[in-house]
């Protein structure tokens, strides 16, 4: 999904909005910063794989657009779907090597 002006960008940390059991899903929160006001957030990718929650944040850059250089915090929720029950995943973040984030721990009740 990536065009011409599209970059990764960094993220700062990743939480646990909302999570729900029964259906299966989390909502995560996603706070990190765009490069200048050049750059727009455009959509956070979501790939599900062995037991981790990969997010690759992606931001359309207008390059004769002329800003201030400075960086623009940014804040986005995913919805995640499709999870085990009973299952831990571990949450990557694609570009971000020191971003804080949650695992997010499914079980069923007894």
């Amino acid at each position: 999904m990536k065009s011409k002006n599209m970059t990764v960008v960094p993220v700062k940390s990743v939480k646990i909005h909302k999570m729900s059991k029964w259906r299966k899903q989390a909502e995560l929160m996603v706070d990190g910063y765009l490069p200048t006001p050049a750059y727009e957030l455009d959509h956070v990718e979501v790939n599900i794989e062995d037991g981790e929650i990969q997010l690759t944040p992606w931001a359309q850059h207008d390059p004769d657009k002329v800003v201030i250089q400075m960086s623009v915090p940014f804040q986005k929720r995913c919805k995640i779907s499709g999870l085990d029950r009973n299952q831990t995943y571990r949450v990557i973040v694609e570009g971000s090597e020191n971003a804080e984030t949650e695992h997010i721990q499914f079980t069923t009740r007894r």
